[in-house]
């Protein structure tokens, strides 16, 4: 499996590990994310500032020369879906696309299965889910 990366402007950038930050990132994941590094090890939710904060880090380490405000301009700019489409890692060959449903799936999709006595998702987290979402592993550096 590939490492997580972000996709930034076409470049990959790798997801920067936890143990490696440097006191300077450490301020940037505080100030976008409001989070401190003993944090990190707590199973995290993606909020938009942390996300922020480790795509700038990930910039800023892939461009050195670059200043904050003029990295977070580039970060502001880029697209969610595209930056974080390989943040999982590469599980799968990209061609391989999705299986296709089965003749007789076809006429339910869409439609909440009749053993299914929770009602469907509105897509807002808090409202209608049981809780049950799929959580990203970001790399630590520690293994163990």
């Amino acid at each position: 499996m590939a490492e997580p990366k972000f996709v930034i402007q076409g470049s990959d950038y790798p997801v920067p590990e936890w143990i490696s930050f440097t006191m300077d990132e450490s301020e940037i994941l505080y100030d976008k994310a409001k989070m401190t590094l003993d944090q990190a090890d707590e199973d995290l939710v993606f909020t938009p500032g942390l996300l922020s904060a480790l795509m700038l880090i990930a910039y800023m380490r892939g461009n050195p020369g670059v200043s904050r405000k003029n990295a977070e301009r580039v970060i502001g700019a880029v697209a969610l879906a595209d930056a974080i489409e390989h943040l999982a890692g590469d599980e799968e060959e990209e061609d391989a696309g999705p299986p296709s449903p089965a003749p007789n799936e076809i006429a339910s999709l869409g439609e909440p299965a009749k053993n299914d006595e929770s009602p469907p998702s509105t897509g807002v987290p808090g409202e209608n889910d049981s809780g049950n979402q799929d959580v990203v592993q970001l790399p630590t550096g520690t293994h163990g």
